[in-house]
């Protein structure tokens, strides 16, 4: 509404100013208008989107048990490490319960995490080391050597 209100007086300025009979001072007043009610309609603009672009990537983050970085820094277009505390922010914020696990570079969900079951060190068929750092709980491994269940 004020970035249309701003418009309006934008779009008077030249008819009042082309208006032989009207004083200066009427269009000056319709400048001091059109940039005192489009600033704060600009500024209202851009908290809306931002508002929009962060419930957009609240809902991501609540649709998924794990979450890559790097998934979740294209998804918000930025950097790896600005995505990093954006999200730390909004799960404080939001109350999200997601952790992040530096070793994988991705947030879980904390309440999945804690009924993990242990992982094993080595393959008990075959004696393989184990490379996976995280199994949240209902998710199965396999060896990626024999193809024997981990968990």
């Amino acid at each position: 509404m004020l970035l249309g209100l701003a418009g309006f007086f934008l779009l008077m300025i030249p008819l009042m100013a082309l208006d032989k009979t009207a004083r200066p001072d009427t269009w000056v007043g319709g400048v001091m208008i059109a940039v005192l009610s489009g600033i704060p309609g600009a500024l209202l603009l851009w908290r809306g989107r931002l508002a929009g672009a962060q419930n957009a990537l609240v809902g991501y983050l609540t649709s998924r048990d794990r979450l890559p970085l790097t998934e979740i820094a294209r998804q918000a277009g930025r950097p790896e490490r600005q995505t990093e505390q954006l999200v730390n922010h909004l799960n404080q914020k939001y109350g999200l319960g997601l952790v992040y696990v530096p070793a994988e570079r991705q947030f879980v969900v904390r309440s999945r995490v804690a009924s993990a079951p242990q992982l094993p060190r080595h393959c008990p068929a075959c004696g393989a080391p184990n490379e996976a750092k995280l199994l949240l709980a209902g998710e199965r491994l396999k060896c990626p050597y024999c193809g024997a269940l981990l968990g």
